[in-house]
């Protein structure tokens, strides 16, 4: 018993497997699949980054693990978490002895901070100078300092402030801020006899103290930070009004002006909005009106202002795109007084700044006037003033997105409107189905091997009408609304050498003989999914794998995460559905086939059918497949929707080379457009390689259609011939690979030209 299922399991694993070492496998599941490569180089680079880093992490002090994060969160005692750092370092580079100096910049000297003292008292100063002690001309440089004997050096007649004739090596280091202020010194000493302190001390010296000065400015930038808080919560409520759905460009000005008023103090404000298009910078002028009372909306003005020409101090602004703050407007030449004139106003101050994008354009200009609680606007209000202008900045960008966006929604729907008239089928081709909705259905068309003819193409509209008719039924479909839905469908696929109408016949066809012979299995909503989803499959598709698309950075590739091609697919007919809804459900019943169809087309992505077969491969091997299981539908689902599309590859072979032909066709067509962009195309695409067909088609069927099949077979035991068929291909291409060379095989029989 244990040998039957060790047996079971190692088929299993069998199963499961897909040696991706295998040149033939690769060669194969190359186009279908997203393949990493990382180059030898850049492993090895980043392996050395890695040990450089390694190294300046050695013995790195615990200060740097417990109590940085500490004080760059809350208020600690700085001078301690100094000290523990200057005496780890101590240790670290086996000093004798260590120092810790803090700077005092207003006074320009340096204290010494002894251990576990805070008297006052106790301070010993020294002048920050050079020609004294070491850690006064560390302070004054603010650079490291490394001497081999303090004795012999000429810099520093004071040696270490302190008379000790036993030391001899020294190394000092400043911490130093970011922004280049010398916060604190650390000053290492060795005595004699020990050894001078080497370049590895010094690194480890310099890499501590650099993390600390980082830390100390962080710190600094945090205390700034805590007192535009404030500033900043009003600032992001404001913000969530931007964003809010339906908010009036006036509704927004008002705030934003209504904020400026209250935050500096102002009497009154104007808003200007540039036209980015405009030569002249037009701009539309927002004003409260002469009282400027409080809850006053501002109003859009008739007049436009070409700020270009504007003798005004916004049009300044807008020209120059610097601040102005007039602490005397009627004693500034650049204040124009005309208007003044003739509406009574009188201006006292004026601060006036411009609203600047990330990419450095002037969006606008907004003013305030009349400083109320002072004399003039101060440098502060100009700070504040600029940290708001950045959250009007946002607004104003996101107000013209806004508006974009909406043009472009209104401009989308004109197109859809056009595109709807252009998909209606010509009407000639109406008239002829709905004259001859039936025809004679030809002989073998229940089995899987049957493939239409030349003569047949004509009228596979009608033979898919029949196939809808016969595994769905007519009680709740619109019959002209389904044959329009049928001939827009054949108009949208491309005249491509394989991904056409006659494609997703094909696969229609298939996925009808599936149904006929299992319809007990699903539910109407899937059955009427499934057929219209395969009919659907590869709706305008562009003869390119999904990539290419990637690799050229085509729009699908961007508008999707993944499936790029089969999303595309879906989407289209869905547009396609919406103008011939041809079934007669209601709203709900349809959102639920229309899931459906989206997972079955999506499932026509090879790259998710080796998810699939794994999943179900497991299910099958650990608990059973269970028909009541919604996943393990899906999955079956999933598995039916890649054998039908398949399904070329399990006809008749000279049904099947002519397929084959068609497919090497685009591949050579999109090896041949990679060789033009001065890429390297995959070996399965490059012409110069066609004497491989044989064996590609062989390694194909093995590697991807048998075990398709035969999972199919698994759980559709009725389905077995297309498992067969494929057998006896993969059987006729392996006895073209025996005679290659002989006379009964010519390699010019699937070398192909480019798509004309």
């Amino acid at each position: 018993m244990t040998s039957q299922h060790s047996k079971k399991k190692n088929t299993f694993n069998d199963q499961m497997a897909l040696d991706t070492k295998d040149k033939a496998t690769r060669r194969v599941i190359a186009p279908y699949v997203k393949i990493v490569r990382k180059s030898k180089g850049a492993l090895e680079k980043s392996k050395e980054e890695s040990q450089k880093f390694s190294f300046y992490l050695h013995n790195k002090p615990s200060v740097l693990m417990q109590d940085l994060s500490s004080f760059l969160s809350d208020s600690v005692d700085l001078a301690s978490v100094l000290q523990e750092t200057a005496d780890v370092l101590k240790v670290v580079t086996k000093a004798n002895g260590v120092t810790l100096y803090m700077v005092d910049s207003a006074s320009e000297e340096i204290y010494q901070v002894p251990k576990n003292v805070t008297d006052e008292r106790h301070k010993v100063n020294w002048k920050i100078q050079k020609g004294s002690t070491v850690a006064t001309y560390v302070a004054y440089k603010k650079e490291f300092v490394l001497v081999d004997d303090i004795l012999c050096d000429d810099r520093f007649p004071s040696g270490l402030g302190y008379q000790d004739d036993m030391v001899k090596s020294v190394l000092c280091v400043p911490i130093v801020t970011t922004d280049g202020d010398c916060y604190a010194i650390v000053e290492m000493y060795r005595c004699v006899p020990e050894a001078p302190f080497s370049k590895d001390d010094l690194k480890i010296s310099i890499v501590v103290s650099g993390w600390m000065g980082a830390a100390i400015h962080q710190n600094r930038l945090r205390l700034a930070l805590q007192k535009q808080q404030e500033l900043n919560d009003y600032l992001l409520d404001l913000i969530k009004c931007y964003f809010a759905d339906n908010v009036s460009m006036e509704t927004l000005i008002t705030e934003i002006v209504k904020f400026a008023k209250a935050t500096l103090g102002a009497e009154r404000g104007s808003f200007f909005i540039i036209d980015p298009e405009s030569s002249d910078m037009t701009a539309e002028v927002f004003d409260e009106g002469i009282d400027g009372s409080e809850g006053t909306t501002m109003r859009k003005k008739n007049i436009k202002v070409r700020l270009a020409k504007d003798r005004s101090i916004p049009g300044l602004v807008a020209r120059t795109g610097v601040t102005v703050n007039l602490r005397d407007a009627y004693n500034d030449p650049r204040f124009f007084t005309e208007v003044e004139k003739r509406t009574g106003f009188i201006t006292r101050s004026i601060l006036c700044m411009p609203i600047v994008s990330l990419e450095k354009i002037i969006l606008g200009v907004v003013q305030v006037v009349n400083k109320m609680n002072g004399v003039v606007f101060t440098s502060s209000d100009e700070n504040l003033f600029k940290t708001f202008s950045v959250y009007c900045a946002l607004a104003l960008h996101y107000a013209k997105l806004n508006d974009k966006m909406h043009r472009t929604d209104l401009l989308n729907e004109s197109n859809l409107n056009l595109l709807s008239l252009q998909l209606k089928p010509c009407v000639h081709d109406i008239s002829n189905f709905s004259k001859n909705p039936e025809v004679s259905i030809p002989s073998g068309f229940s089995d899987f091997r049957w493939y239409v003819s030349i003569d047949e193409e004509p009228i596979m509209p009608q033979m898919v009408y029949y196939m809808i008719r016969t595994v769905v039924g007519f009680q709740e479909v619109n019959v002209h609304a389904l044959k329009e839905f049928i001939l827009t469908v054949r108009k949208c696929y491309r005249p491509n050498p394989y991904h056409n109408w006659e494609h997703a016949f094909n696969v229609a066809h298939c996925m009808y003989n599936i149904l006929l012979r299992n319809k007990s299995l699903f539910t109407n909503v899937e059955i009427k999914a499934l057929i219209i989803a395969c009919v659907c499959h590869d709706l305008d598709h562009g003869g390119y794998t999904n990539n290419f698309l990637q690799k050229t950075e085509q729009t699908l590739s961007q508008l999707y995460d993944e499936s790029f091609l089969e999303n595309h697919h879906f989407q289209v007919a869905m547009l396609i559905y919406k103008a011939f809804p041809f079934y007669d459900i209601p709203t709900e019943l349809w959102q639920q086939i229309s899931a459906e169809m989206k997972h079955c087309i999506l499932a026509t992505d090879l790259a998710n059918y080796f998810k699939v077969r794994i999943k179900l491969l497991q299910i099958s091997n650990d608990q059973g497949l269970d028909w009541g299981n919604r996943h393990h539908r899906q999955l079956c689902k999933a598995i039916m929707m890649t054998s039908c599309d398949l399904s070329g590859s399990c006809k008749p072979y000279m049904v099947a080379k002519t397929l084959t032909d068609n497919v090497i066709k685009e591949f050579y067509n999109q090896g041949d457009k990679e060789k033009a962009m001065g890429l390297t195309p995959l070996s399965l695409m490059d012409r110069e390689k066609s004497a491989q067909i044989p064996e590609d088609q062989v390694n194909f069927l093995n590697i991807i259609v048998l075990p398709c099949t035969d999972l199919l077979k698994s759980f559709l035991p009725n389905c077995a011939d297309l498992s067969a068929e494929a057998l006896l291909l993969r059987k006729t291409w392996q006895e073209i690979i025996d005679l290659k060379g002989r006379k009964s095989w010519r390699q010019d029989d699937s070398v192909v030209n480019p798509i004309e």
